[in-house]
């Protein structure tokens, strides 16, 4: 797609996207409610209509081409199943109505589908009488019986509960190796995106903020609001302080006289002294052990050097195989720090610990307004 912009009225949904989905991959559309993904999505089926620019499948240019024309399939968020339909009728309905298959062709093509998806003893069951994720199976049999290039799924999984979503996603993931044809997903859970996708876009009312690979996505985001999307992480706004001998770790003052090493990420070379940035760090980089410390942050890190401080445990959120830690740092501001519990030592409220983040955990961004809502 090429400069895609969407407006409702006064409202801009999607502002001059530029976007390649490459064929045969699993890619996904990710971010927060109303920051356009679906309103994407929709365009690519053809349900919508862009206000400017240009889409393209397989090179061909779309506009103007009615939804049953053109060569995708779109799975919906409310699965869209007739009820008074079995599974197999269904799923052959797309067939019966595009008349692109011989009808004696028909069950064959059908069986072919619900075998795909492991519902073949569903086949003559009604919608009402399937579980979730099974109805979910017989949405994507629907789709893929026509054999599009492109599948698209609107937020497939958001109806099924933890378990079966799990089940699901490794579903999806073998249908697109089996299948080798495009998925095009919408999510806004980052989970899902990260352990589903060849690559992602995270989208922020209606910006395209990054496109990368799930690793490139979760390690090397390029603005503060993807590195605040993505996982749970720390942000600290504050300024330049120096830079080391090799120019590859820079010092930088946070809230009140608060300073950490951090990894210049080759940044160094746009960023004077005073330039304000942005410093985060992933919860699960802190490391916390009881008693007293000193900041460490006089030298240059160099090799593995530790940025250690004081904090006081402020809030404890147990969450089974880890406990989420609200430590309050220098009296002046907080940072959170994921922690498991095995064989991990539970901290109490109120507790001094000493907190250790490498030089290495701790990267930065230019500073940026926008963060995660």
């Amino acid at each position: 797609m090429i400069a895609v912009t969407k407006r409702f009225a006064s409202l801009c949904a999607l502002d001059q996207i530029n976007l390649e989905i490459r064929p045969g991959e699993f890619f996904s559309l990710l971010g927060p409610s109303g920051c356009g993904k679906t309103t994407l999505l929709r365009m690519i089926a053809g349900f919508e209509n862009p206000s400017a620019g240009r889409i393209l499948i397989d090179g061909a240019e779309v506009a103007g081409v009615p939804p049953h024309k053109r060569p995708v399939n779109m799975v919906f968020q409310s699965y869209a199943l007739f009820p008074h339909l079995t599974i197999f009728e269904n799923v052959a309905f797309g067939l019966r109505a595009s008349r692109t298959v011989a009808r004696q062709q028909i069950p064959e093509r059908v069986e072919w589908a619900l075998n795909l998806v492991r519902l073949q003893a569903m086949a003559n069951r009604f919608p009402a009488q399937v579980s979730g994720g099974q109805a979910q199976r017989a949405a994507l049999a629907r789709a893929i019986v026509n054999q599009p290039r492109v599948l698209l799924l609107d937020e497939p999984l958001s109806a099924l509960d933890l378990r079966i979503r799990q089940e699901m996603q490794e579903e999806l993931s073998r249908l697109q190796r089996e299948l080798g044809i495009t998925f095009v997903m919408v999510t806004h859970d980052q989970g899902e995106a990260l352990a589903l996708s060849d690559r992602v876009a995270v989208f922020c009312q209606g910006r395209l903020e990054q496109v990368g690979t799930p690793v490139e996505i979760y390690e090397r985001p390029e603005s503060s609001f993807v590195a605040d999307f993505i996982g749970q992480t720390n942000l600290l706004d504050g300024n330049v302080v120096e830079a080391d001998g090799s120019g590859d770790y820079l010092r930088v003052q946070t809230a009140g006289k608060f300073q950490l090493w951090v990894r210049s990420g080759g940044k160094t070379a746009a960023l004077d002294r005073g330039s304000d940035v942005t410093v985060w760090m992933r919860t699960d980089a802190l490391k916390l052990n009881s008693g007293s410390a000193f900041q460490d942050a006089a030298g240059p890190p160099g090799g593995n050097q530790v940025n250690s401080f004081r904090a006081i445990v402020s809030s404890c959120n147990y969450q089974g195989a880890t406990t989420s830690y609200r430590l309050q740092v220098d009296g002046s501001f907080f940072l959170t720090a994921s922690c498991n519990n095995y064989p991990q030592v539970a901290f109490r409220l109120g507790e001094e610990v000493t907190v250790s983040v490498g030089a290495n955990q701790v990267s930065i961004l230019p500073a940026s307004p926008v963060k995660a809502g």
